[in-house]
């Protein structure tokens, strides 16, 4: 198995094992599938794409957080309408900005592949064909694109993170009975996921970590966790990342 292989697998036992979802949610693709996939949008994919294609190419079954997903479907539809309208050309030939900082960056990109479309705001997701573990870029018709600096890998276990800590925000709130209307919804979809036992999301649990705190170390324990496993040449998975961030926070919390 590939470092991508042991980090994938390691997501779905996380939500299969807190009742995220059930491992017959996550249903992958197979090599011929994806083959044919690279044929029709004439683009080849990475070791870091092809796997989560493998693990995730028909469905990730994950709900209630926000995740974005690239999934077979998606990226034929995004590509499809990414065509019709001409959008690669411009996204090549305009500005790229770095989510980060919102700094205007050199834009490298040449080849590129559309993997998610979000009808509702008109907002692409694509990635650069350079990269092994594929970065993450936004366009929302404008004419400039965004380089997010999250890779395919970091955005997943980010997206997960966060939508864990929303669900502890709420039932701390609703606890205290401080949660609003809007809510009340979310939590009432989210009370089967059994987050009892994951030592690291106490911390959201207490109050006197502000969201504020949270949203400041953010980028700077990203960037942490990125020379981590630059250095190491591995994934950080979920369990650690939610270790470390604990620390993290505890020490800015100081």
């Amino acid at each position: 198995m590939t470092k991508y292989d042991t980090f994938f697998e390691s997501i779905k036992s996380f939500a299969a094992v807190t009742k995220i979802c059930n491992l017959e949610e996550f249903i992958g693709a197979n090599e011929n599938e994806v083959l044919k996939l690279e044929d029709e949008i004439d683009f080849k994919f990475k070791l870091g794409m092809r796997t989560y294609l493998k693990h995730f190419g028909h469905k990730i079954g994950i709900q209630h957080f926000g995740l974005i997903k690239f999934t077979i479907k998606n990226i034929l539809q995004a590509e499809e309408i990414a065509k019709r309208h001409g959008i690669k050309a411009k996204i090549i030939k305009g500005n790229l900005v770095d989510t980060w900082n919102d700094e205007v960056v050199t834009n490298n990109l040449k080849q590129i592949c559309f993997v998610n479309y979000f009808e509702e705001n008109h907002y692409f997701t694509f990635i650069d064909g350079n990269d092994e573990n594929p970065i993450l870029f936004g366009w929302d018709g404008n004419k400039e694109s965004y380089n997010h600096r999250f890779s395919i890998t970091s955005n997943l276990r980010r997206q997960i993170f966060i939508g864990l800590k929303y669900i502890c925000d709420i039932r701390r709130e609703k606890e205290e009975k401080e949660v609003t209307n809007y809510r009340i919804d979310f939590y009432n979809r989210t009370k089967e996921v059994n987050i009892e036992g994951v030592k690291w999301l106490e911390i959201f649990q207490k109050k006197h970590i502000k969201n504020n705190l949270y949203m400041m170390s953010q980028y700077e324990f990203e960037k942490e966790i990125e020379l981590i496993e630059a250095r190491e040449s591995r994934i950080i998975e979920l369990e650690e990342y939610g270790e470390r961030f604990e620390k993290f926070l505890k020490k800015k919390a100081v």
